[in-house]
């Protein structure tokens, strides 16, 4: 198993886990549909107006504040994430989307599109992610499992964090 931080996980933890995989399925779906739409274009830059990728390269920036939120540990997404000028590109693209902007052609998108090597990078930020959660997270998700009945003293008397 590549995770090793924390060294150990607890129930307690189970929520932010599956958080964590919620915000990548969201980026994941809207990626989706992007991808779908995409072979349209001749380039990113020429799909601006397109929502799906604005709100999937905003949703693998949350994704990437969970991952350093969480401490996970992987040397393939951590050599990604530590190329710092392209994360905060992704931050500021981000931030471009989610908070309107007068300009339209405002530096925090156009410094996405005119970067072909941040689009490819997030393309690889992506898919190791997303080779992560399918091959690491299942092995955590057991360790945070509280087992259901009168034997569980884990959250006697208490709702599951779990709901």
């Amino acid at each position: 198993m590549s995770v090793n931080a924390p060294a150990t996980w607890g129930p307690g933890d189970r929520a932010a886990l599956l958080a964590f995989e919620r915000y990548f399925s969201w980026a994941d779906t809207i990626r989706t549909h992007f991808e779908k739409r995409r072979p349209g274009y001749s380039d990113e830059r020429k799909a601006h107006w397109e929502p799906y990728m604005a709100y999937w390269y905003g949703g693998l920036f949350a994704v990437t504040e969970g991952w350093e939120e969480l401490a996970f540990k992987d040397p393939e997404i951590d050599q990604l994430l530590n190329q710092k000028d392209n994360v905060e590109i992704l931050r500021r693209y981000r931030n471009g989307a989610f908070h309107f902007q007068r300009s339209y052609f405002d530096p925090r998108f156009v410094d996405l599109w005119e970067r072909d090597e941040v689009i490819v990078w997030a393309w690889r930020l992506h898919r190791h992610l997303e080779r992560w959660i399918k091959h690491d997270l299942p092995k955590i998700l057991e360790t945070t499992f509280i087992p259901e009945g009168p034997g569980n003293t884990e959250h006697e008397g208490r709702p599951c964090k779990d709901g």
